[in-house]
């Protein structure tokens, strides 16, 4: 018997759909199946260790996402006989539209005719802009803005995308690497992943995915950066965004029902005081006008 049908029967067996079905519920069946089609498509996966093909799944299941490669969500890759689990952009899309805390976030390519409204014009745009044709891609960009009215924009050029990956890529060079196969999507969900892991709130799955994308054993490289960047910024992103972009008491009043943390409502607080002080009427020479009481009868 092959291994491909050794890795399929056991994926197809009570015990491999009970554990799924723990996570997934009554999807756990059509999950399996998409499994069973993956191991069967992809020689490579059938030479690769079958505990590990199942860890790789299990993080798949855990954030709902199909691990079927030509939707792009989430993807199974083989490496050194074992299994990577490794997010796509559409997944790291999937699972912030999921928090409720984005209002708006995109990812595009970026032409080397582009001007910079061009880019902003693509990134924020409510209709899908088709790719143009006959212009050479010079790099990808992403880009997110919260409900609480916070926003980043990353870019990244091809070259630069290409040094991440080959230092980066446990698979980089082996002959099943999606970033052979579909540079775009790998760029644009580099862009995207290095961008909200530095910048964007953190939920359990959106840190899951982070940090388990392209792992096999230990911690992915790339990942440490993450997790670096993550630690080294002690602020909540919601404090950086109230000390250093709210510029009026109607914008900081706005951040008050999303305020979570001790660190928030000082804050909070804090940027209350600078901007009832500052909004306080003053005369031409900048003096502070003083409030006359009012009349009262005697």
């Amino acid at each position: 018997m092959t291994n491909q049908l050794t890795n399929s029967t056991k994926l197809n067996s009570p015990n491999v759909h009970a554990t799924f079905a723990k996570v997934l519920g009554s999807k756990a069946n059509q999950f399996v199946a998409s499994l069973i089609s993956a191991t069967s498509t992809n020689p490579n996966l059938n030479n690769c260790d079958f505990n590990s093909l199942v860890s790789a799944s299990m993080i798949c299941a855990s954030l709902d996402l199909p691990a079927t490669p030509s939707l792009g969500f989430a993807y199974l890759v083989p490496y050194s006989g074992k299994v990577q689990f490794q997010i796509g952009y559409k997944g790291l899309i999937q699972l912030c539209i999921r928090s409720g805390q984005f209002k708006n976030i995109n990812t595009c390519a970026v032409y080397e005719d582009d001007t910079q409204d061009d880019v902003v014009n693509r990134l924020t745009s409510i209709f899908v802009m088709e790719n143009k044709s006959g212009v050479a891609v010079k790099g990808y960009a992403a880009y997110f803005k919260l409900l609480n009215g916070f926003e980043k924009t990353s870019f990244m050029s091809k070259e630069d995308l290409e040094k991440h990956a080959k230092k980066y890529s446990k698979s980089y060079n082996s002959s099943s690497s999606i970033w052979r196969d579909n540079f775009e999507a790998m760029a644009t969900k580099t862009v995207l992943k290095l961008l909200l892991g530095k910048f964007a709130p953190m939920n359990v799955e959106i840190q899951t995915a982070l940090e388990s994308d392209q792992k096999v054993d230990e911690t992915y490289a790339d990942n440490s950066q993450i997790i670096d960047a993550k630690s080294s910024n002690t602020k909540s992103e919601l404090t950086q965004f109230i000390e250093t972009e709210v510029q009026s008491s109607e914008a900081l009043l706005a951040t008050e029902g999303h305020l979570k943390t001790d660190e928030e409502r000082e804050a909070f607080q804090a940027k209350l005081v600078e901007l009832q002080e500052a909004e306080k009427p003053k005369t031409s020479d900048g003096s502070l006008i003083e409030a006359k009481a009012p009349a009262t009868n005697v």
